[in-house]
């Protein structure tokens, strides 16, 4: 099994550019013929605690179905990286 690991630069408060930075990642990792990827903790919406309650995600945003899909392009494609997410009143942090 080869395993990518990958690291970028979050843009504060972008989320859609941030997936952006992550799908394209994921495609060079697959093009080097990893099995999977992995980001750092929190790589997707970046350390930003000033801006915390509007970069939390739901646990069923959309947005992030683009990671299931590119899995499933490589056909089952492992990527793993996290994000923080909303349940009540209460916030995590979740690996995908």
């Amino acid at each position: 099994m080869k395993i990518a690991v990958a690291q970028l630069k979050t843009i504060k408060g972008d989320l859609n550019a941030s997936i952006q930075s992550h799908l394209k990642l994921i495609d060079l990792a697959s093009k080097a013929e990893a099995d999977a990827v992995f980001f750092p903790e929190l790589s997707l919406t970046g350390y930003e605690s000033a801006l915390a309650r509007e970069i939390v995600l739901s646990v069923n945003d959309p947005r992030l179905s683009v990671f299931q899909t590119a899995s499933e392009l490589q056909t089952n494609y492992c990527i793993g990286l996290s994000y923080p997410y909303c349940c009540g009143h209460l916030h995590h942090y979740d690996d995908i």
